[in-house]
């Protein structure tokens, strides 16, 4: 359950300002989740991620924030929020330099 509390934040930092309805967040999560050796029920990851969102957003200055019935954002003002999105740009950013390796290195073979 904490993989899809990280997954459910990860969505929302993604999202940005306009947030996501449950049904996308929850989709989300089912798609990073779900695996052919341990299958889960789409149905079991909507009623978490539902609830999940519905309890945090209750609690004054949480990580999410309910904007309209059904719809959620990240809160901006919350740490813990301001960390994870700058460990998500910094893997980013270490992905972005390995691909430019990858690209730059030359892999065409020497014939002499």
């Amino acid at each position: 359950m904490e993989r899809y509390k990280e997954e459910v934040i990860r969505v929302l930092i993604e999202a940005g300002a306009n947030g996501l309805p449950v049904r996308k967040i929850s989709c989300h999560v089912f798609n990073a989740c779900n695996s052919f050796f341990f299958p889960i029920s789409p149905d079991d990851v909507h009623l978490y991620v539902r609830s999940y969102l519905y309890r945090t957003s209750l609690i004054p200055n949480s990580e999410v924030i309910r904007i309209k019935r059904g719809r959620y954002k990240i809160n901006p003002q919350n740490i813990m929020i301001k960390l994870a999105k700058q460990s998500l740009l910094n893997k980013l950013e270490v992905a972005e330099q390995k691909a430019m390796v990858r690209e730059s290195s030359d892999n065409s073979l020497c014939l002499f």
